[in-house]
């Protein structure tokens, strides 16, 4: 397949995707929102990768805090 009939191929099928999601949404009622509080401990690499993962997410209000915890991870 060449890759202009590829690229029509994926453009095709993208339309028609969000075609079925708006359709599906307008089905759907809206989730009532709740809010959320999540703790956790990880290295700051980890949460960098986390929290570009929750940017990418429809939320609203977001906020986080960081606090150190003791050496040698004893809390």
């Amino acid at each position: 397949m060449s890759d202009e009939k590829l690229q029509r191929a994926r453009d095709a099928c993208g339309q028609a995707l969000r075609q079925m999601w708006e359709r599906d949404a307008r089905k759907a009622p809206p989730e009532k929102r709740e809010r959320y509080v999540l703790s956790f401990e990880c290295a700051p690499s980890v949460f960098a990768r986390i929290l570009q993962f929750v940017r990418e997410q429809p939320t609203a209000r977001r906020s986080f805090r960081r606090y150190e915890i003791g050496r040698n991870d004893d809390g």
